[in-house]
């Protein structure tokens, strides 16, 4: 009997288990309104419905419009991020369906990333959302709501149909408005939404943020006391020992701060009363003061605490910032198609990059690896102005702020390279030279990294990060930069495997602190701080343990923001990772290399007297020293002398009976290597760029091959007084015109 109503328990507490699990409480039908701007900049409403059906975390987008990649994009983050929020594996428990409607033909854009996670979240929760609140901004996977354009004109309409509160991204209370009589206002939107339309608005930095008002009652949340604010941003971490090797930084970074402070000083009023008459740019400007200004704080901090990359980091992006605001301002018809002004910048900025790219050639080997950072950066300039210039044909107006940040970009690249060319070149000492021996290593690193892109989704194939390295890294190699090529691959490499790791469901701190136990005790040893070698790997180290301590921080008190800040440690540590090894194997090449002499013409002409020339060096063309590398090593030369004539005797007793051999054989050689080359293609082991360089080496060989056997057949023919095993023995058409000139004297 006890048996029989152990049973029953059991049975009872199972079943209840499972109707508690199929009965859990769920919504599977809501709306909730959302607001997106035309390219006119005109709001207008749509309804956001979603369904939620049991099934395995598929996502489906209604076909009544037609929903372009970004919107989907934003579905497929929102998703993650709202079932992150739930909990209990509800990701793959449902299948999701969403479908806006709006008068609009075509939907596209991130705005409606935040409001689709939002309604999930009541959704999954079993909460009905009030339908008085709103939200206009994108999303991550990782829960952060993004900034989106047209805040104002979203907000006023919002105001028109009945929301009583929307929330808008962290930093963009401050918006353009245009007056009836065409002039423009800078308004704090809180303030003035509450004021004339009667409707709350709150910032919002993670889907945490977006819960909790969402949760409250509009009328007691205060306005003027958010729960979050921008302060919340800038993570305060223990000061760390600067490394000799990157102290250098500090300068770099120092100079970028007083620049920026300067430029934001004087523009600060100027874009306050801009008269710039498309106030969708004038807000662009107002946003990019903004982040200039807290690019320029978290700087100091970073500064302070002696993060120096992450510091430079920031105060590059402050300068570019600047650059951008200031250039309009000063002249506004650089944002015009085909603008004189805009065509006269990007002439200046080539003459600059072929002065900076001259002072290249004068590296010194004792700083290669700041010079290999300045010729990185002289690459990623060259390949954006020459994409700047096909782009200009094409630009239109609403997007032509872009356009002036790649500018800034640009500029600020060749800034930056000029500026580790000053710590580069030193007087004394010998200069540095990028040898061929490292040309089959980086384009071993460039098939890699093709093979593995032909297999990946394009969320990787696209990523601009990587293809903009990668397609330095090419420049490089053909520039014959192999040396600076293998950096950029490498660097490309680490993108790739970061983009393979975050996104994998897989990923954990241990996936971080595997390769962070490894390079701590060799980076940041007594040693490893007091050598002034390895200089990127480390700058990456620091700058990757920066987010590692934020991510400890956040995790602590159980925040969204952690495994963002987890993410992105790990993917700058594998920067670290990959350039350590390479910087391993440049020094050790460079400490080992014999040296050949020889003398070059340094040309660096001045070819514009107006041009601005701070901080490059002209010099009169002059004989340079320079110096080419091989990879004997010094300290065996005495050994290696000695078994030289060894080796000649026996290279002179083989050679007869190999040369018989490879000569007949060399022609069906080529040809089979061809043959394997189409196979190897048609399999997909190696890239188009492998396969074209390699024939071309084979066909080139074969050509000289047929050549000869052409001019001995002749001379067969036409010398019967020449020793046929003579004419055998001849590699060259050279050797063959000797042999005739002898036959004539």
């Amino acid at each position: 009997m006890n048996k029989n109503f152990l049973k029953i328990i059991f049975v009872s507490l199972f079943l209840i288990t499972i109707f508690g699990n199929i009965s859990a409480t769920y919504i599977p039908d809501a709306t909730m309104k959302i607001f997106a701007v035309t390219g006119s900049n005109v709001a207008m409403d749509a309804t956001l419905h979603a369904e939620i059906r049991p099934g395995s975390g598929r996502i489906f987008s209604s076909i009544h419009t037609i929903v372009g990649s970004q919107t989907q994009e934003s579905e497929r983050n929102a998703v993650i991020a709202a079932t992150t929020a739930v909990g209990n594996d509800t990701r793959n428990k449902y299948d999701f369906y969403f479908d806006i409607q709006s008068s609009a033909s075509s939907i596209d854009g991130p705005s409606a990333g935040g409001a689709i996670a939002l309604l999930l979240v009541s959704m999954l929760s079993g909460n009905d959302l009030n339908q008085k609140v709103s939200i206009t901004g994108s999303i991550t996977s990782d829960g952060y709501i993004g900034d989106v354009g047209g805040v104002y004109a979203k907000a006023k309409k919002a105001s028109e149909v009945g929301i009583k509160l929307f929330m808008i991204p962290m930093g963009n209370r401050q918006q353009v408005i245009t007056n009836q009589d065409g002039s423009t206002d800078l308004v704090d939107l809180i303030d003035y939404s509450y004021s004339n339309w009667g409707m709350k608005i709150v910032e919002v930095q993670t889907i945490d943020d977006v819960l909790k008002y969402s949760s409250m009652d509009i009328e007691n949340i205060d306005i003027n006391n958010p729960i979050v604010t921008e302060t919340d941003n800038i993570f305060v971490p223990e000061k760390i020992q600067v490394s000799r090797a990157i102290n250098p930084m500090r300068g770099i970074v120092d100079k970028y701060l007083n620049d920026v402070n300067v430029t934001i000083t004087s523009t600060e009023k100027s874009v306050d009363t801009s008269i710039i008459k498309d106030s969708t740019i004038t807000q662009g400007l107002i946003s990019l003061l903004s982040y200039a200004k807290d690019s320029v704080n978290r700087a100091e901090v970073y500064s302070n605490y002696n993060y120096l990359y992450t510091a430079a980091n920031e105060a590059f992006l402050a300068k570019i910032y600047g650059m951008v605001i200031s250039e309009v301002m000063d002249n506004p018809s650089i944002l015009s198609q085909n603008s004189t002004i805009y065509n006269l910048k990007i002439s200046e900025l080539e003459k600059k990059l072929a002065l900076t790219e001259n002072r290249a050639k004068m590296c010194s080997l004792e700083k290669m690896e700041w010079c290999i950072g300045a010729r990185q950066r002289i690459t990623w300039a060259r390949n954006k102005i020459e994409d700047l210039k096909i782009a200009n044909k094409e630009v239109m107006l609403n997007q032509s702020l872009d356009k002036i940040m790649d500018y800034g970009y640009a500029s600020g690249w060749i800034e930056i390279a000029n500026d580790f060319l000053d710590i580069g070149i030193v007087s004394q000492g010998n200069n540095f030279k990028e040898s061929s021996d490292f040309k089959d290593r980086a384009e071993s690193y460039i098939v890699d990294i093709e093979n593995q892109l032909t297999i990946s989704d394009e969320s990787i194939i696209s990523d601009t990060d990587l293809q903009r390295r990668l397609k330095a890294a090419k420049t490089n190699l053909n520039k014959g930069w192999y040396v600076s090529s293998l950096f950029d691959a490498a660097t490309a490499k680490a993108v790739l495997i970061s983009k393979k790791e975050n996104n994998s469901d897989l990923f954990s701190e241990a996936v971080f602190k595997e390769k962070y136990d490894v390079l701590l005790p060799i980076l940041r040893s007594n040693n490893g701080l007091n050598s002034t070698n390895h200089i990127w790997s480390k700058q990456f180290f620091d700058h990757s343990l920066y987010y590692y301590k934020k991510y400890l921080s956040y995790e602590n008190k159980n925040d969204t923001r952690a495994i963002t800040d987890l993410k992105t440690a790990n993917s700058i540590i594998n920067f670290s990772v990959l350039l350590y090894d390479v910087e391993k194997e440049v020094i050790a090449y460079y400490d080992n290399a014999s040296i050949d002499i020889i003398t070059e013409i340094i040309d660096i002409e001045i070819v514009d007297d107006n041009l601005d020339t701070t901080n490059l060096e002209q010099t009169e063309n002059s004989d340079k020293v320079y110096y080419v590398y091989t990879k004997d090593n010094k300290e065996k030369l005495k050994t290696v002398y000695l078994y030289i004539y060894i080796i000649a005797l026996f290279a002179m007793i083989i050679s007869v009976v190999i040369y018989i051999d490879r000569n007949s054989n060399k022609k069906i050689k080529l040809q089979k290597k061809l043959a394997e080359l189409d196979e190897k293609l048609l399999d997909g082991k190696i890239s188009e760029f492998t396969y074209k360089e390699m024939r071309a080496i084979y066909l080139k060989e074969l050509k000289a091959f047929k050549d000869v056997e052409k001019v001995k057949k002749k001379y067969e023919l036409d010398n019967s007084t020449i020793n046929k095993s003579t004419v055998n023995k001849m590699t060259s058409v050279k050797d063959l015109l000797k042999i005739k000139k002898d036959n004539k004297k």
